[in-house]
């Protein structure tokens, strides 16, 4: 994330970005790319932040969706369910993704459950 920012505030900064037409988003979401009018260097330099900022990693994408088939799902089932995960990488990928405000536990550590977040 950018050092004080919030992925509110970066939403944000790229909707007003956008409406002032100084960005727009160039193909998918999940492969595309920022494209800008100011000049070449900054747009590189915008480009790796946003891009790096938002993306996610297979593991995070693979949590996001047993996640949201089995809300339940511990993190030692997803650890068993995911090929080549480690209870630390499942951690680590939960907390990210909670950061991002992808997703969102609901109750209690024993019986509550996860949301995804849309």
């Amino acid at each position: 994330m950018i050092d004080g920012s919030s992925l509110d505030s970066v939403k944000y900064s790229i909707g007003r970005l956008q409406e002032l037409e100084l960005l727009e988003r160039m193909g998918s979401k999940r492969s595309g790319y920022w494209n800008t009018t100011l000049n070449t260097t900054l747009n590189t330099t915008l480009n790796t932040t946003l891009n790096t900022t938002l993306k996610l990693t297979k593991l995070q994408e693979q949590v996001l969706d047993y996640i949201s088939k089995t809300p339940k799902i511990s993190m030692v089932k997803l650890v068993e369910n995911i090929d080549g995960a480690t209870l630390d990488g499942v951690k680590y990928s939960i907390s990210r993704l909670q950061e991002l405000k992808l997703l969102k536990r609901l109750g209690s550590k024993r019986s509550g459950y996860w949301e995804v977040v849309n």
